[in-house]
């Protein structure tokens, strides 16, 4: 399994002892080591970028409003389609 080079960090005082008066001085750098450490990697292809590309893109058009979320849902699957050979 694939093992990053900061996971030392984790372990590190200066992160673990971290505290945000923004988040009214909770513990943010436990709770990010905490929340990091169980973290599993995930499988990506090598067509995720154009899947990621075609919900993004889809996204972009209803926030711009240039097209109903429906019909954006129905564009990015064809262009998913097209893209995995589908």
């Amino acid at each position: 399994m694939f093992k990053a080079t900061t996971t030392s960090l984790y372990d590190d005082p200066a992160l673990l002892n971290y505290k945000s008066e923004f988040f009214n001085n909770a513990p943010i750098g436990k709770i990010y080591a905490k929340g990091v450490s169980q973290l599993k990697p995930i499988f990506e292809g090598k067509k995720q970028r154009a899947i990621d590309s075609a919900f993004g893109n889809a996204l972009a058009r209803v926030a711009a409003g240039k097209q109903k979320a429906k019909a954006a849902w129905k564009k990015a699957l064809a262009e998913i389609a097209t893209a995995v050979g589908g």
